[in-house]
């Protein structure tokens, strides 16, 4: 089995996969294309690259599915140097993380129209119809519009 020593701690390539998250053939072809041995025990900072986080070698998917931290969120935190620690905490920006409160919206007041008299045109029935339903004036006019375009073809 062949041997790496790093830093003077000496560990078989597959100890130091495991180490730093890659695969055992990925540094066995990064050494053969030249690579330093530094360099090709560091993880890719592509797809897949991995970052020491509570103690283990993790994916930004990962770290984001225990943090409930938006992979884009913590990748741009990283960029901008922060670290993982700090780019996954809850106030690192000065904006709490997590589901947004909810909102209740209160339901509009339904408002009454004036009948329409027998002989008023289809369109004004449709309007007429729309407001008594709830819909705000201007939602009503925009779909009222709509169906006289409809109709008109």
């Amino acid at each position: 089995m062949k041997t790496i020593t790093v830093d003077g701690r000496t560990l078989t390539m597959a100890q130091w996969a495991k180490e730093v998250g890659l695969k055992n053939g990925t540094i066995q072809q990064r050494l053969k294309k030249g690579w330093s041995i530094e360099e090709a025990l560091t993880p890719s900072h592509f797809k897949g690259e991995r970052h020491s986080f509570q103690g283990k070698m993790m994916t930004i998917a990962q770290i984001s599915l225990i943090t409930n931290v938006a992979p884009t969120t913590i990748r741009a935190r990283l960029k901008l140097g922060s670290t993982v620690e700090r780019a996954v905490s809850q106030l690192v920006w000065g904006r709490p993380q997590g589901p947004k409160p909810v909102v209740i919206k209160k339901p509009r007041p339904k408002v009454k129209s004036p009948p329409l008299p027998v002989n008023a045109p289809e369109h004004e029935y449709y309007y007429a119809n729309l407001i008594s339903s709830g819909a705000t004036e201007a939602e009503a006019t925009r779909s009222t519009l709509d169906y006289m375009r409809t109709i008109s073809r």
